[in-house]
């Protein structure tokens, strides 16, 4: 992962390098959602100094959109690194539903 300059869309542009550099394997896959979701996990920064960076570009990541997923979690980091699963794990199954489309309308 390039730490240089991690925003949220940085991340979501290399995650979505990987999947497409993966996407064979991935269709291939018995549960290609399992491994969407191991992709983007793999993308979350673990570095305060990346959480901070994407926290700064990005303000909303301070709110989740499910509540649920930080019930009793009080680390702000800890809390940006869910916002961001969130965000890239809706871009990586934006990118598998899309993927798969395209390859039922090729067959």
């Amino acid at each position: 992962m390039n730490t240089n300059n991690t925003t949220i869309d940085s991340l979501i542009a290399d995650l979505i390098k990987d999947l497409e550099n993966n996407k064979a394997e991935i269709l291939n896959e018995r549960y290609p959602d399992d491994r969407v979701t191991e992709i983007a996990d793999g993308w979350v920064p673990i570095y305060y100094h990346d959480l901070a960076a994407c926290l700064m570009d990005d303000v909303s990541l301070a709110e989740l959109d499910d509540e649920g997923l930080a019930e009793g979690v009080t680390d702000v980091f800890k809390r940006i690194q869910i916002a961001i699963y969130e965000r890239l794990s809706s871009a990586a199954f934006e990118w598998l539903y899309e993927a798969q489309d395209n390859e039922a309308e090729a067959e």
